[in-house]
Formats: structure tokens, C-alpha cells, sequence
């Protein structure tokens, strides 16, 4: 995504989709929010006044604003010709899915600057737990809320698993030396025991 400010639009102001606004926000970025659901403007206005002190730790970019969003009602069909880029944070529901999403980009990216740091500090189930926005009982919350969509996903990897064969490795071992080309494994060794002891250090403080 490019460093310099940018229209947002975002469909959905859940705990994720609000999160995502806020790191627009603290981006320098402006931001347009859509979502069906009734309050949800005002549920946006606390969840960002309540992750802004974070936020405005890890570093803001100049400009940065908290007001720099504006709720446009239930839809942005009639604001895309105003945004550079969209973030859809829709329910997991197929039906809704299969019409706002075309492809995933970024998988690794997704891995190491989301997941991967937050499983490292509260392992998946706490971080389950804690960004489901059910509180005490977040992660029943978590559960009742995805769950069947999760068995809808285990099937389908099910039905899609690797078949272990010749053309599959191939394939397979194509696309992870792609993603390693022209890198340095050494150094690539070195970043990754650096980083890991970092955040050993930080767990221990």
C-alpha cells in the first residue's frame, strides 16, 4: 500500500474491521466507513477512541487524525469513484463473500505482521479470545460467532488438500523458492534468530 495519504473505504466496523480503520487513521490516510448494522457508527467512535492512545504510541504519520473519517450509511456503492482502495470486513458468509472478494494478495505479509506477532505473544487461543470483542467470555463469543463458518472452511481445505505426489511438490517447492529468490538465506537465518530473540526478551521484561 502506498505511504502517501489515501481515500479508504471500508465495508464493516466489527472489532476488525473498526481496527482497520484506526490503523488507516493513524496512517495519515482518510477514511470512508459503510456497514448495515444499526449503531455501529457510535460503536466505531468508542472502539477508535479507545485503541487511539495505542496507536499514537507505536508512532503516527504526519497528519494523522482521529476524525479523519466520515460514516456513509450502509453502503459506499455510490463513494467508489471517491476511494482509492477498499477494506471489506463483511461476516463470514459465503454468499457475502463470494461477491466482495475476487483474491487474496499478501499471504505472507498477512502472516508476519499480523498473526505471527500476536500468536507469538498470546498464542492463537488468547488472541482468539481477546479480538472477538466478547470480553471476559471473548473466546466462546469467538466461537459462537465463527464457528460454523469454520466447519464450512475445514471442509472445503478438506476437499482441496494437497495431493502428495510428484507435480505437487514440484509445484509447491516453485512457488517457495520464488518467494526466496534472489534473497540471502544466510541473512535471511540471521533477521529471523535476531527477531526471535527480540521477542524473548520482550516476553520476559
Amino acid at each position: 500500500m502506498s505511504s502517501s495519504p489515501m481515500t479508504i473505504g471500508v465495508v464493516g466496523t466489527g472489532v476488525i474491521g473498526s481496527s482497520w480503520i484506526g490503523l488507516f487513521l493513524a496512517r495519515g490516510h482518510k477514511v470512508l466507513v459503510s456497514s448495515p448494522s444499526k449503531g455501529s457508527d457510535k460503536r466505531l467512535e468508542e472502539h477508535l477512541k479507545s485503541i487511539w492512545p495505542t496507536l499514537k504510541e507505536r508512532g503516527l504519520a504526519p497528519g494523522a487524525s482521529l476524525s479523519n473519517y466520515k460514516f456513509v450509511g450502509t453502503s459506499l456503492k455510490e463513494h467508489y469513484k471517491d476511494v482509492d482502495f477498499i477494506q471489506e470486513n463483511a461476516p463470514e458468509r459465503v454468499d457475502l463473500k463470494n461477491d466482495l472478494i475476487a483474491e487474496i494478495d499478501a499471504g505472507y505479509t498477512c502472516v508476519t505482521s499480523s498473526l505471527g506477532p500476536r500468536w507469538a505473544v498470546n498464542g492463537p487461543l488468547e488472541s482468539n479470545a481477546l479480538s472477538s470483542g466478547g470480553g471476559a467470555d471473548g473466546f466462546r463469543h469467538y466461537l459462537e460467532h465463527l464457528g460454523p463458518a469454520m466447519q464450512g472452511w475445514l471442509k472445503d481445505m478438506q476437499a482441496n488438500s494437497m495431493v502428495y505426489d510428484t507435480k505437487s511438490l514440484d509445484e509447491l517447492s516453485a512457488s517457495v523458492n520464488k518467494e526466496l529468490q534472489g534473497g540471502n538465506i544466510q541473512e535471511v537465518e540471521r533477521r529471523r534468530d535476531q527477531l526471535l530473540l527480540r521477542i524473548l526478551c520482550l516476553k520476559e521484561e
